[in-house]
């Protein structure tokens, strides 16, 4: 038989199987190796895109329709929370950063329903308007005309200080509008020595006239500066770029000019009178004295002088226990609740509050006074706010899932 030709490498047929099968092993590694290597790198990749691109881009809320990224809600945190506490460190904020993130965001969702509102009533606030809130907001202004809303009626103030003589012979101040009637209004003659407290005395008091100064408006250069530093220092705490603070600063201008011109271009129900009472109380610790008061009050004892005897009261002790006119928000909530339940010459049962017991007897009312300038604001205000809580009820709004790990951290 004959014999096989020797390989001219000189390796068997056994020596070059095994040889073969270590290239095969290794090739396997090799793209194991890679295909491990490229699932990272592909990790590492979609990361960084999660991180740079695809999260800041997700909407972090939608209202109606409207989507407000993570990134543009990141930037308002930071730029909120500079703007409101200096960066300075948190612990007398008071707030942790989900609270504080929360509150942005439920600001961001308040702008949006009032920025609806404004394109439904034909309200646009350009640029050059919302830089202009801002310079009047700074101090700054630059001279151009500013838009004229028609302001609502004043009312003459009422006159509702009391005025007492050094000897205490106490006259009531009857307000402009109203007389008092003649048979309602008591007569008080308490002396010093009734009083329990109080001074005896009136001082004189001779006031000084003081210089008028003039405030010097703010120039232009000083506006720049001012608004360059802030700038600067913001973008270093926020690490925002100062483009970027510049635009929410203007943004922030621009929401709260809008928020003012739909507030006043919407019609609301103003109350334009309100209730008045002249009232006088005699304030004791316990309901036995209250009711001791009642007994003397029955036996024919005139209110002022049990007032000025037994009231606790020092401030109104001395005065019959004259309380001057008040409406309704300025006394607790027991006391005015059982005020405005009187007639006219009428004295209360015991009313107790967290100050004690309350005898109190209602001289005069007026349901018909003018409410006042800085009143029909507050109504104003309070019916706007329950307004805008009412859109965000009715509004469609869908949240992103776990908002706390997308607000930024905070110092």
């Amino acid at each position: 038989m004959a014999k096989r030709p020797a390989q001219k490498s000189g390796l068997t047929r056994r020596q070059v199987s095994r040889i073969e099968r270590e290239r095969r092993a290794q090739r396997a590694i090799l793209i194991g190796v890679g295909v491990v290597a490229a699932a990272v790198i592909g990790l590492i990749s979609y990361s960084i895109l999660n991180e740079k691109v695809f999260k800041p881009n997700r909407p972090v809320v939608t209202i109606n329709g409207k989507e407000v990224s993570v990134s543009d809600f990141q930037d308002r945190v930071k730029f909120e929370y500079y703007f409101q506490y200096g960066y300075q460190p948190t612990a007398d904020v008071g707030t942790s950063a989900q609270i504080f993130g929360q509150t942005v965001l439920d600001s961001i969702i308040r702008e949006e329903l009032i920025k609806e509102k404004a394109d439904e009533l034909g309200i646009t606030v350009t640029e050059e308007e919302a830089v202009e809130q801002l310079e009047l907001a700074v101090g700054f202004d630059s001279g151009d005309p500013e838009p004229t809303f028609t302001p609502w009626p004043t009312s003459v103030e009422n006159d509702m200080t009391p005025t007492a003589s050094p000897t205490f012979v106490y006259t009531r101040t009857p307000r402009p509008t109203n007389t008092l009637e003649p048979g309602v209004t008591p007569t008080l003659t308490a002396t010093p020595t009734q009083t329990p407290s109080g001074p005896t005395e009136v001082p004189t008091i001779t006031l000084t006239p003081t210089a008028t100064v003039t405030p010097i408006p703010m120039s232009e250069e000083v506006y720049t500066e001012t608004l360059d530093s802030f700038l600067e220092e913001a973008s270093a705490a926020t690490g925002l770029e100062i483009e970027r603070i510049r635009e929410l600063l203007i943004d922030w201008a621009g929401a709260t000019y809008r928020e003012r011109l739909v507030t006043e271009a919407m019609e609301y129900d103003i109350d334009e009178t309100k209730t008045m009472l002249l009232a006088s109380h005699i304030l004791v610790e316990t309901e036995e004295e209250a009711q001791a008061v009642l007994d003397r009050l029955a036996a024919g004892e005139e209110f002022e002088t049990i007032a000025a005897e037994v009231s606790i009261d020092a401030s109104t002790a001395y005065r019959g226990g004259d309380l001057g006119w008040f409406g309704r928000g300025q006394m607790v909530e027991p006391f005015e609740e059982a005020a405005f339940a009187l007639d006219v010459g009428e004295v209360s049962e015991p009313v107790q509050s967290d100050y004690g017991w309350h005898i109190i007897k209602l001289y005069d009312r007026d349901d018909e006074y003018p409410t006042l300038y800085y009143e029909q604001l507050q109504q104003r205000s309070d019916l706007f706010e329950a307004t805008v809580l009412q859109w965000q009820i009715n509004a469609d709004i869908e949240y992103i899932p776990n908002l706390a790990s997308y607000i930024p951290d905070l110092p």
